[in-house]
């Protein structure tokens, strides 16, 4: 979690967070070259971005 502190507002203006699924499917899958074909076509990638569909 990281909160981007304003000196200007002084507030917190932003609060992002980051989370990746990559390591909990190469436990599933057992195999760190799976994973990209479990992905391929996906419509979220591991990094939790969402791909719009074509």
């Amino acid at each position: 979690m990281h909160f981007e502190w304003s000196d200007t507002c002084l507030r917190i203006t932003r609060v992002s967070s980051q989370s990746g699924m990559l390591t909990p499917m190469v436990r599933l899958l057992r195999s760190l070259d799976a994973v990209p074909r479990v992905f391929e076509g996906a419509l979220v990638t591991p990094d939790f971005q969402v791909r719009l569909a074509h």
